[in-house]
């Protein structure tokens, strides 16, 4: 199988016991690859603990990808839930990235709990609900939202977030 260059952008930061993904632009396989490698060095580095912890997907910038960039994702999820993701809020206010992230996951529903919003606030106050995410550390994660974003991870200190 040929390789190719990478296309796509992910930011990628710890906040808490979440860890964000804003996905810019168009992805390939090579994309998805790269991005789930740096999710995964992440959360090794911050989540060894064995504790629970979510993934908050932003998917306002993105714009879908080649289908063999599912396999990718398929594995990732299963890695994920391996090493403890319980929760995952995905920001999905077009109607095709959302249809496209109901079908990549409908096989994980029993293990995770996913939940689609429209707004970041919303995604936020539902983090905070899940323990994931302490309410002093909502805005972290909302300035995240602007492209020019340069805030580095928090890593997951507080006891509160304990399960």
């Amino acid at each position: 199988m040929a390789r190719w260059s990478a296309h796509g952008k992910a930011i990628q930061r710890i906040v808490d016991r979440v860890v964000y993904i804003k996905v810019i632009g168009a992805f390939n396989r090579e994309g998805a690859e790269a991005n789930a490698r740096h999710i995964k060095l992440k959360v090794g580095a911050n989540f060894d603990d064995g504790q629970p912890w979510a993934n908050f997907h932003d998917l306002t910038h993105f714009e879908l990808g080649t289908p063999d960039l599912k396999d990718v994702a398929e594995s990732h999820y299963v890695w994920s839930i391996e090493h403890g993701m319980t929760h995952e809020a995905i920001l999905a206010p077009t109607m095709m990235a959302r249809e496209m992230m109901q079908m990549l996951l409908e096989p994980y529903t029993e293990k995770v709990q996913f939940e689609y919003f429209n707004v970041m606030d919303d995604a936020l106050d539902w983090l905070v609900l899940q323990k994931r995410l302490l309410p002093q550390n909502k805005h972290v994660l909302s300035d995240l939202g602007y492209e020019s974003c340069s805030i580095v991870d928090i890593k997951p200190s507080d006891k509160s977030l304990r399960s």
